[in-house]
């Protein structure tokens, strides 16, 4: 198994404590292939606290996933604008200080189960951000979540949330508190989507209007008073197969399904889906996605036509195959900060197509014979093409670069692996059998 990239911080640290570290840091140092042209893009602290101060000598850039098995305690704006990370492995971390993953806005997964502090701003502008466990966190300060793309909060320990907490999470849909005393409106600002809440010791509640919300028949008496109580939340209907995109009500969908070879002008515009599998769409019409801000992953083989501004503000699109795509229309691609490595088969791409897309890292694009000035404009993107013009970001290139495990939910290099493990054994099979035959 090929490791394209690794870099290790803090082993120092852990060899008087942890028997043949540091030989399993050179054996393993000795086994990875550092190809000529690859990217760096994980990390592993073995540091139990990091603060500013002692991470001078850690380069973020380029890093998506970050992996600190033993950290405990994270200081204040140690990862601030690590605008590459989008995946966080912090299983005994606890303490987390302000500004520590401020503005990192291509963060999607934080995974950890013992967070106690969170500090102010510490997550605020992570604007990808929608997993992370907050079951055991004591304090939440001002603005820790604000602007992020969290779906549901569960705390079991918090006793009182302070000003804007969760401001401006747009998507936030569902919260549990079991401890929380007060609650305030001003913690939920501009929280649109806010809908459902079980809050089982609240005694006081301020700053919301009377049924704004449901509340859970477990909540306390208080709760009951202000809110409409229901037995149970409405269930989200997760999957919609679609026949025909007229009068559609997508109002709780996360994954559309259709076998229709067209996705028409608006169809799913401004929608909350997820998930969009569509394997014989050939041509997504204009608008059709435009500011779908969950949307991660577009699937479809057949994708030949993607008209002006479909995928326009899909912040969280990740995932999509362009492999046969002929034609683009101008602002597609608008803002789509998560997108970081393509291959299109277009001839021309046209005005702001790209434009702002800040991860993206690499196009490949062999039959280009056309790019506007401004296609990509405030990008660093790598282009593999043979034409060159001068651009108002980004720079053409004749040498690809590598990724290993773009994606955060897909890892596509580990099913390689494992497929070619079994590929191997039933090779194996295959030759112990014919050797036997053959005795």
């Amino acid at each position: 198994y090929q490791v394209v990239s690794l870099s290790f911080v803090g082993v120092e640290e852990l060899k008087h404590s942890m028997f043949g570290v540091i030989s399993f840091y050179i054996e393993l140092k000795h086994h990875i292939l550092m190809k000529q042209n690859s990217i760096k893009n994980t990390l592993i602290i073995l540091h139990s606290r990091l603060s500013y101060s002692n991470k001078t000598d850690i380069n973020m850039k380029n890093i998506f996933y970050l992996l600190a098995p033993n950290l405990e305690y994270l200081g204040n704006q140690v990862f601030q604008g690590s605008t590459d990370l989008r995946c966080v492995y912090i299983p005994k971390l606890k303490d987390i200080q302000s500004c520590a993953f401020r503005q990192c806005n291509r963060l999607r997964i934080v995974a950890g189960n013992n967070i106690e502090f969170v500090g102010q701003g510490a997550f605020e502008l992570c604007l990808s951000l929608y997993s992370i466990n907050l079951k055991y966190a004591i304090r939440i300060q001002e603005v820790a979540f604000a602007n992020t793309q969290l779906t549901k909060v569960k705390n079991c320990k918090c006793t009182q949330l302070e000003k804007d907490s969760f401001d401006q999470c747009d998507q936030l849909e569902k919260i549990e508190f079991k401890a929380l005393i007060e609650l305030y409106g001003n913690s939920f600002q501009d929280c649109s989507s806010l809908r459902f809440a079980t809050l089982q010791n609240v005694q006081k509640i301020d700053g919301f209007q009377r049924h704004q919300l449901m509340c859970h028949q477990k909540s306390s008496r208080q709760a009951k008073n202000v809110f409409k109580t229901v037995d149970k939340f409405p269930k989200h209907v997760i999957k919609l197969f679609i026949k025909d995109f007229r009068s559609l009500e997508l109002a709780n969908i996360k994954i559309v399904i259709t076998s229709l070879d067209e996705v028409p002008k608006e169809a799913l515009a401004r929608s909350k889906i997820i998930r969009f599998q569509g394997p014989n769409v050939r041509q997504v019409g204009q608008f059709a996605f435009n500011d779908c801000s969950n949307l991660i992953s577009f699937y479809s083989k057949k994708l030949t036509i993607v008209e002006e501004s479909a995928f326009s503000q899909c912040r969280n699109l990740c995932q999509i195959n362009l492999s046969k795509t002929l034609q683009l229309g101008r602002f597609s691609f608008f803002s789509c900060i998560n997108l970081i490595h393509l291959k299109i088969d277009a001839k021309s791409i046209p005005k702001l197509c790209f434009a702002y897309c800040y991860g993206l890292k690499q196009v490949i694009a062999q039959n280009l014979d056309h790019v506007e000035p401004d296609a990509f404009t405030d990008c660093n993107v790598k282009i593999v093409a043979q034409v060159n013009v001068k651009l108002n970001g980004g720079e053409f290139t004749a040498k690809q670069m590598r990724f290993q495990e773009i994606y955060v939910d897909v890892f596509v290099e580990r099913k390689r692996f494992k497929s070619q493990i079994a590929r191997n054994r039933n090779l194996n099979c295959i030759l112990r059998y014919l050797v036997k035959i053959t005795e």
